[in-house]
């Protein structure tokens, strides 16, 4: 009688310790998560400084001589002026369509005519310039996957005279614009 209590209560723990899985043999579960990105326009921050460049035509200057004493201000027919800027675009660097740099002659913003479109810079860090800001966070770290650096130069061509708006678009795969802070 012993062992028929012993073999009972070994039955007992080992049944305890083993795991019992009931599967419910009834329709399968469908499970469709709602994953969808933010619609976030690029963001696009000038760097350092607008820097005008000379057009060789008086002697004495040398090839792409910058003109300190003339920054941001203006620029005469055949000289050129250049800027970088940093983008960002949380949803993928890779969705950036487009950054160009535009000249208004009414306004200062998006939809003005497009005059030059801007190369990629190799520029891997934040820099001080930049000021990179979202709202109150200041941006001091570069992610390659969501940021780039692009250099715009723009030729001042005969027609362009007066009072212009300069300023860098960039446009994403969505349609998205941001203009240059």
């Amino acid at each position: 009688m012993k062992k028929l209590y012993s073999l009972l209560v070994m039955a007992l723990l080992v049944c305890s310790v083993i795991p019992f899985i009931m599967a419910d043999e009834s329709e399968p579960y469908e499970v469709t998560p709602d994953i969808s990105t933010e619609d976030f326009a690029p963001l696009v921050w000038m760097c350092d400084s607008r820097t005008v460049c000379d057009d060789q035509v008086e002697p004495g200057t040398e090839p792409d001589e910058c003109l300190r004493e003339r920054e941001q201000n203006y620029a005469f027919t055949g000289e050129q002026i250049s800027w970088t800027v940093l983008v960002m675009d949380k949803n993928g660097i890779n969705k950036i369509e487009d950054v160009y740099g535009t000249v208004g002659l009414e306004n200062q913003g998006e939809g003005n005519p497009i005059e030059v479109n801007c190369v990629e810079d190799t520029t891997s860090q934040i820099l001080d310039s930049c000021n990179a800001r979202i709202d109150e966070e200041e941006i001091t770290q570069f992610n390659p996957l969501v940021m780039r650096y692009y250099t715009c130069t723009l030729t001042i061509e005969p027609e362009m005279y007066g009072d212009s708006w300069l300023t860098v678009e960039a446009t994403d795969l969505d349609g998205l614009s941001g203009t240059m802070d």
